[in-house]
């Protein structure tokens, strides 16, 4: 019988994210805070990201938040998946909000070509091409 750990329940986030199952990322997620294994960005990032792919938005913002006051720090990749969560519901001013925090953070995240690319599908999906363009200019 193996023990549980954190390295192993990442890589059970990551195959429920590789296997399209959001609901068991966020099961297994919430187990680790029940077994006290401390979760890192690692795990947060692959259950965001098994509810980006579903197209799920409120999840993924719910997890921010959630790192935002408890931790582990969000990082870039944290926040390309909110984005690219809230692109795929056409949600441009939640995601417009989150490029906001990116460039204002104080934690040293960058601007990466991902973060741009999600944000101007959000405002593409919303209906809303000219702040595309401007992002773009």
């Amino acid at each position: 019988e193996v023990a549980a750990d954190a390295v192993a329940a990442n890589a059970a986030i990551s195959a429920c994210e590789k296997g399209g199952s959001p609901e068991a990322a966020l099961t297994l997620l919430e187990d680790m805070r029940r077994l006290r294994l401390r979760a890192t960005s690692v795990s947060f990032n692959a259950a965001i990201s098994a509810c980006e792919k579903a197209a799920w938005s409120k999840e993924p913002l719910k997890l921010l938040r959630h790192m935002k006051r408890q931790g582990p720090v969000p990082d870039i990749i944290t926040y390309n998946g909110c984005i690219s969560a809230c692109a795929k519901r056409g949600r441009w001013q939640a995601a417009l909000h989150l490029l906001g925090e990116v460039r204002c953070s104080s934690s040293g995240l960058e601007v990466s070509v991902i973060t741009c690319s999600a944000v101007v599908d959000a405002c593409e999906k919303g209906n809303r091409w000219q702040l595309a363009i401007l992002l773009l200019s």
